[in-house]
């Protein structure tokens, strides 16, 4: 199924020098071609694997360092060494802190101007919930913030027991966000409504819209039980990036326990009992990698920047290894 050797699959982003810029999706420079790697910051080796394959991005998840505002964010990426960020547009819950990045704010232009300074690239944003009262025009803000932020993935999240009406708000998202550039990646947690990796394959058969995907979370793919072997029969186009994260070996045992885990007390990449090299090799090569490891513990009362740094050298340290 793959057809380098192992340790050429993930090694780029963790090797990536600080505050360089990932490659322009819009150039046809291949790697090593005249004027390829020229640009200010831009190393040759990260410019372009071939004409069609860009070198993944290593993303620090907001829920790892949700206290930062979007423009802190971005810093703290850049001067940790990742090279993409995801951002909480819309709070996942009534508690979590709400930053004016939604229009033309000073805090929108101020993300903008450090995105531009450090080359870091937002990869992600979040999170759409597919609830029963979801409604068309509800996000159409965070779509516009997105695209304008030059970002191309969003996080969606099912909160609606019927799956039938989920299935219906999921594909008018998508149709919504289609003029915007955007794809919607479905995300299973057990502690949801589209529980499996079965179930979010399902929504997304059903919705049939070609800017649809399925997003992999290396705890909640664990938690749920579906098997690892099942992401073969998943086309490997709705698999656009997958979050990174290890945890311990032992199911939680309540699902309030299950919430505290994901939110709250997730171990750094290698650290933990998951079978994360299993998941790797079974999704696809290049595919981009967003460290969503929220700590627990003395190492979650730690400042942003030294809980980032922590991730980062796990993450490095985990991939390095494949």
């Amino acid at each position: 199924m793959h057809g380098h050797a192992p340790s050429s699959r993930h090694r780029a982003p963790a090797d990536m020098p600080r505050h360089c810029p990932r490659a322009d999706p819009q150039s046809e420079l291949p790697s090593g071609a005249p004027g390829a790697g020229e640009r200010a910051g831009v190393s040759p080796r990260i410019v372009r694997l071939s004409k069609e394959v860009l070198v993944p991005l290593l993303s620090l998840a907001h829920m790892c360092v949700l206290e930062l505002t979007p423009p802190d964010m971005v810093s703290c990426a850049a001067d940790t060494g990742f090279s993409g960020i995801n951002l909480r547009l819309s709070p996942a819950r009534d508690t979590d802190p709400v930053y004016p990045v939604i229009g033309n704010t000073p805090m929108r232009r101020e993300t903008l101007q450090r995105l531009d300074d450090t080359g870091v690239k937002v990869l992600d944003v979040e999170v759409l919930w597919l609830r029963p009262d979801t409604r068309p025009g509800m996000y159409t803000g965070v779509f516009e913030t997105a695209a304008r932020l030059g970002c191309r993935q969003v996080v969606a999240a099912g909160l609606d027991p019927d799956l039938a009406r989920a299935t219906d708000t999921y594909a008018s998202l998508c149709a919504e966000a289609q003029p915007f550039g955007l794809n919607i990646n479905l995300e299973f947690m057990v502690i949801s409504e589209v529980k499996t990796l079965a179930h979010a394959t399902q929504v997304v058969k059903a919705a049939a819209q070609p800017n649809s995907g399925i997003l992999v979370d290396a705890l909640h793919i664990h938690r749920c039980g579906s098997p690892l072997e099942s992401i073969a029969g998943i086309d490997p186009a709705l698999l656009r990036y997958m979050q990174l994260c290890d945890a311990l070996p032992e199911i939680p045992a309540t699902l309030e326990d299950l919430r505290f885990e994901a939110r709250h007390n997730r171990l750094p990449p290698g650290e933990g009992g998951l079978p994360l090299r299993a998941l790797m090799a079974a999704l696809p090569q290049l595919i981009d990698i967003s460290v969503e490891t929220p700590l627990g513990g003395k190492r979650g009362n730690l400042p942003a920047a030294q809980r980032a740094e922590i991730l980062f050298e796990a993450s490095r340290r985990f991939l390095d290894r494949l």
